[in-house]
Order: C-alpha cells, then structure tokens, then sequence
C-alpha cells in the first residue's frame, strides 16, 4: 500500500490530497514498525463506502439487503436512441434519492459500434466504425447511478457483457465523463474533451479478485488547475485540444471506491428493456464510488459532468491498452452543484411587464458560476411553455432566497418550487397588496431547483356620472362595489372612491376578472338636485391602476351612470282681468271713445296708478268689452297675480250729440286671492 501513487487533480495540495499524504504516512510508519521489530499488521479498518452511499455497490448483485440496488430503479424507462435505432436506447428513472441512466448496445454482430482498430483512450474525438468485440469485451449495457448523501457525490457504476465461455474472463472497462456540449466533428456522438473531464477506469483480472478503480483527468498543456503529466507519454502534456492527455492514474482506496464481480453466482437483472435476464458468473460487474472524497468534486469549485459513454479495453496498463466496444453515449447530470431555474407565469398569460429579481446565498458570496444577483423576467408569451426563465447553473450547496419585487399593477399569487432539497419554505406571504414574493430553499449537489413565481395582473373600473342625455360630468354622487350583486345586503359594499381632481369620475383599484361582466357597481347615492336613471350596472375591468389610467387628459370610463336633474315648480294662478260696458240712449250714432281703467287697492277713489288700460271706439249703443289677452295687437296685457282688490272704472268721452259719462269707481271689483293656502 506504501507505494500506492496517487496524484493531486488540482494542481495544488487541496484538502483531498493532503488527507491522503497523511494517510500514506500512518501506513508507511505502520509497516516500518512491523518490519523493525517483527509486529503482526492489523488489519486496517476502511471506511464502508456502500454504508455511507447507501447503495449496495460492491456485492456483486442486483438485489437488495438493506440498502438501496440496481433492481430497486425497476421499472425503467427505456427510449430508443433516434439516430443509431434499436436495440441502442437510453434508460432514466428515480428511486429514492438516487437518480439512474442505463444504456444499452448491439451485440455479437458486426454492425456493432467499436473503435476503429488501434484507438487508444488518448485519442482525441477517437473514430468508429461497424465491428464485433471480442467475447469478454462485447458489453450489453452500462448502468450509472447517482445521488448526493451527506455532502458527497456517491457514484455507483454496473456493467453487463454477454454470456462468457470461462469463468475467468478478465474485463477491462473505462467509463468516461465529459463536460463539454460540442459534437466532435467525426460524427461519432463523442463530445470534445475539455480539462478536468474524468475518466474511471474498471480493471478486473478475472477468477475471484477483486477490481481494481483507478480515475484520471484529461490535461491541457497552460490549464490553471488540469496541466501536468500524462500516463501514455510520462512527459509533460503539450499543446491544447487534440494534443491533451489522460494525466497519471490515481488508484481509488477503499475509503473511496468498492467493487465486485458476480464470480461463480448468478443474479437477475430486471432492469433490460426486454425484461429481466439472468446472468452468470462473471457477466456483471458493479462499484460505489464516492466522488468527492475521491477528489473529483472540490469544495466551492463546481464540476458538471454531462456526457458519459463506456468502452470495453484490451488488457493491459491505460497508456497501452486499445478501445474496443463502446456503449453510448448518453447524457447524464452528474454535479456537485445545482441549478436554480425562475419561472416567470402571468395571468393573464403573455404579459410584456418586467419582474425584477433577486439572488441571494445565505453563506454569502456569489450565486452561481457566472454570478448572477439580479435579473428580470416577463411572460412574453401567452402559451405556458413559453414562459421566459432564469437559468443559474453551478449553484454550490448552500441555502438560497430568491426574491421577486412586485411592480405597482400586480399582485403575487403563488410561488412553487421542485426539486429542492431539505425543506423548502416558499413565502407568496398575503394577497394582495405585497410588494414582494420570495422562496427560501437548500440546494445540494445534483439539485434542479424550478421555482415558479405567478403574478395576477390587476384592473380597475372607472365609473362616471353624467347629466342624462349629455355627456357633461357632476360630482356628489356615491357610489360601491357590490360583491354578490345582492343590493340589500350592505356588508359586502365597498366605497368607490372620487378621482382626485376630476370631476364626475370614481375609480376602485385591485380587481382580477378581465373580460366578463363580473363586477356589480351600485349608485348608492345621487348627487343633491338629480336622480339616478339606473341603480346598479355590471361592469367589466380594464387593465391598469387607477393612478396609470385617470392620469392622461381622455379619460375613458369603463361605466357611466345619468342623473336626471330633479326640477321644481311653483303654481300661481294667472288672471287676465276683463271688464264690459253697455252704452244705451245715446243720439243717432254714437262716436268717440269709451276707456276701460284697472286700479289696485291703493287706488280705491280710482286716481292711483292705472294697471291696463284700453280704449275702444264707439260706434252707436251697445255693449264694449275688452281684450286683456296676451298676444293681442295694440294693448298692453296685465295679470293679476298678487291677492288684492281691484277696481274698474270706465269713463265714455262723449261727442258732440252726447254727453260723456264715467262709472262709479267702487261700483265694480274683484277680491283676488291667488297665494295658496299653507299645507296644513
């Protein structure tokens, strides 16, 4: 164990290499001792990393005992790869806290996907043709199996190769994770390496011994943390890209990585698209690894590994061995980060507003690799799936708040997160009327945090009030917003308040229903001297506060309601005094004028001012009346309208065959009483 190398992926004596420089110490001292002065070596207790996975990846089976196994993902969903077809398919599903991705390959035929003859694991964007691997290297499919358990990324691995001919068949198989998204341009589905990628490697001799892991990662000449010596060569790495190189293997311990090989037992795998198999000795192999006391995973540095594939090898060391039969690729999440995806949704849907965001880590420091702290998103669209996100991705484990600010014009109605770890609490608080919406939650290695924050945009209704049949506005009126539409029932009522500064208007903000005639607004009261035409109306909302819509110099009211002006009338009675006189005895035919005087009280000996007066020729006897009438040509009318005594005095002024003669002036009035009695 003393001469066991191991190397330092960062470049730098981080925690994980010191760890295991101490280690190494202990046992060096340990075996001097027993050397010097002839002690029995213990036997060295390692960690169990199958206990602290909690996944049972070292025992040569599927099946259970106590902790979580590969037949515990059954049943798996299986979708056929688009581009290569059956029976190539790609497998997912969930048990527990562990996430599973299976693939599946060709076999025994020609057509087959391997390398092309000679590859070795160097090769950068490696090609591959049609060809059928050797019988101990023809793989049937590769399991892979994830979850995050106290901190630590916990990798189990499994492979399945088709029936053996000896129960001694050695398998040498690389799994290799990648985190680039760029296809290499051969066509192969391979993606072009970049620094830090990790390649495992599966060594077992065959017979009843126990595999060997080994893990290395690819090295680019002038790389900050991934440039060193590679294992090929022994010389230091050179050049970029295409001249990169597996660096020097370091040899997983006990306390890091177990495996099995199902020697002389047979078990039953039920995960195959087909169904379950049964597979003999030899036919399967498995590990657990835990990733980050590996080394692979570094404290505040994330890693994600998204594009994995597995190659059966030749026998021999890793810088010689030739690449054989490949299954994959295939895309998995493998992280010791998270990602924190913000959904932005609106009712209704396809609001151009913008929300503003904001990130924050209770640990402090930066949310996010690029950091992000602010951000705004709107709902563009009117369809769900269109809705604009966020996407923070290399989110360390660390306790998160994002926070929405509610702009003026909105309400929060729900806010809803998965995939969070511990337990999340979400605070929409109270609606409406926050200014704020916000959700708390933990973020562990692997999570995908989807937080959905929904906003219900608010309206108003403006209400004016109109003379009837005009389009002039009056103030004075009151007016409510009646919940059910019941008027008698006053306890739902709110006041609709006046528009400041307007004349005629109210406006009610915070109402949700768009479209319909949903709302009831009743006229609670007219103003003084009017009456309303209608009492209640429905009344459909229109989107904006009132402060936005009743701020502009046309203001369009969503309702109007008229009042009648409430008139009044005084009856007096109207009365066009007449008189007549009849002139008898006169000589021949009489001529001259005969002149009808009207006075008041005041005038009682008939001297006083005179109220009409009409002057009537004569011609002969005969009676002469007059014509105290409105309208009449040649006379000014006079209506008594005030209570009085009048009197009439009408004098004939003669001509020169008769004497004139005038009446007595008491001789005839009228006692008027035109004011109405008081209302008892």
């Amino acid at each position: 164990m003393s001469g066991t190398q191991h190397h330092d992926f960062t470049g730098s004596p981080g925690k994980v290499a010191t760890r295991r420089r101490r280690r190494l110490g202990i046992f060096a001292l340990v075996a001097s001792l027993v050397a010097s002065f002839g002690l029995v070596m213990p036997n060295v207790a390692f960690a169990d990393v199958q206990t602290d996975a909690g996944f049972e990846g070292a025992d040569g089976d599927l099946v259970s005992q106590s902790l979580t196994d590969w037949n515990d993902f059954d049943p798996v969903t299986w979708v056929t790869d688009p581009d290569k077809g059956a029976p190539y398919s790609d497998g997912t599903t969930e048990f527990e806290d562990w996430k599973f991705f299976g693939l599946t390959n060709d076999v025994k035929t020609n057509s087959d996907t391997a390398f092309s003859g000679g590859v070795k694991q160097d090769d950068f964007c490696a090609s591959t043709k049609g060809g059928k691997a050797p019988n101990k290297d023809d793989l049937t499919r590769a399991y892979f199996a994830s979850a995050t358990v106290g901190g630590d990324v916990m990798l189990a691995l499994g492979w399945v190769r088709i029936p053996q001919n000896s129960t001694s068949a050695s398998a040498h198989i690389g799994f290799e994770f990648n985190q680039g998204e760029t296809p290499c341009a051969n066509g192969t589905g391979l993606v072009e390496r970049e620094p830090g990628d990790a390649l495992i490697v599966y060594d077992f001799e065959g017979g009843n011994n126990t595999p060997t892991l080994k893990i290395s990662r690819w090295l680019e000449a002038g790389h900050a943390t991934f440039d060193g010596t590679c294992e090929a060569s022994g010389n230091p790495v050179v050049g970029t890209d295409e001249d990169g190189c597996w660096g020097n293997t370091d040899v997983l311990q006990p306390n890091e990585a177990q495996a099995k090989v199902n020697f002389e037992m047979s078990v039953d795998d039920e995960l195959p698209p087909g169904g379950t198999e049964t597979l003999n000795s030899v036919e399967f192999g498995e590990a657990i690894i835990n990733l980050t006391e590996a080394g692979v995973f570094q404290p505040d540095q994330c890693l994600a590994l998204g594009s994995v594939f597995a190659v059966s090898r030749s026998s021999g060391g890793s810088d010689k061995a030739q690449m054989k039969d490949l299954v994959g690729p295939g895309e998995l999440n493998l992280t010791n980060c998270g990602t924190i995806t913000v959904v932005k949704q609106t009712s209704p849907s396809g609001a151009s507003d913008s929300f503003d965001f904001a990130a924050t880590r209770d640990g402090g420091g930066d949310v996010g690799d690029p950091a992000v702290t602010t951000f705004q998103l709107s709902d563009a669209s009117d369809t769900p799936q269109a809705d604009e996100v966020k996407k923070i991705i290399n989110v360390q484990p660390d306790n998160y708040t994002i926070t929405e600010t509610v702009p003026s014009g909105w309400q929060a109605t729900n806010v809803v997160c998965t995939g969070a770890s511990g337990t999340p609490t979400y605070l929409p608080a109270t609606f409406p009327g926050t200014s704020t919406s916000s959700a708390t939650f933990d973020v562990v290695a692997e999570s995908d945090v989807v937080c959905t924050f929904s906003n219900q945009q608010l309206g108003s209704i403006i209400v004016e009030k109109v003379v009837a049949g005009t389009s002039t506005r009056i103030d004075g009126a009151v007016f409510v917003f009646d919940d059910d539409g019941d008027l008698e029932t006053t306890g739902d009522q709110t006041t609709i308040p006046g528009v400041s500064g307007e004349t005629g208007l109210f406006c009610i903000d915070g109402l949700t229903d768009f479209g319909t005639d949903a709302y009831t607004v009743y006229e609670k009261a007219a103003p003084t001297g009017y009456e309303a035409v209608t009492g209640s109306k429905t009344a459909t909302a229109a989107v904006g506060d009132c402060a936005s819509r009743t701020s502009g110099e046309a203001i369009t009211a969503d309702v109007t309601f008229e009042n009648l002006k409430i008139t009044s009338m005084t009856t007096v009675p109207v009365l066009y005094p007449n008189d007549s006189a009849t002139l008898t005895g006169t000589y021949g035919t009489a001529t001259g004028t005969i002149t009808f005087k009207l006075y008041d009280d005041d005038a009682a000996a008939c001297a006083g001012t005179v109220l009409f007066t009409q002057a009537l020729t004569v011609n002969g006897d005969g009676p002469y009346s007059t014509t105290n009438y409105p309208g009449v040509s040649g006379i000014t009318e006079y209506a008594i309208t005030a209570d009085g005594t009048y009197y009439w005095e009408v004098v004939y002024g003669g001509d020169s065959s008769n004497k004139g003669n005038t009446s007595t002036c008491t001789a005839e009035n009228y006692v008027v009483n035109v004011t109405p009695d008081p209302t008892p």
